[in-house]
């Protein structure tokens, strides 16, 4: 049977082990934030473009529109 001083020292070495893993936990965390922040600015520029070409659109037909009107 283990001694007391085993089983606490078994103890201990299964705890580091649980913090190693749990640094690694969250540095990938991190990593994956900040993949996720640059394909969100990636996104928001994208979609910025993509409203100034529709406005840009819009406008053209409008004018087009009054001068046909007018």
């Amino acid at each position: 049977m283990s001694t007391v001083e085993q089983r606490v020292s078994f103890q201990e070495a299964k705890m580091e082990d649980l913090s190693r893993a749990i640094a690694d936990v969250r540095d990938l965390v991190i990593r994956l934030e900040e993949k996720m922040e640059r394909r969100f600015d990636q996104m928001d520029r994208r979609f910025m473009w993509m409203i100034g070409v529709q406005f840009t659109t819009l406008f053209t037909i409008i004018a087009v529109l009054l001068r046909v009107v007018d």
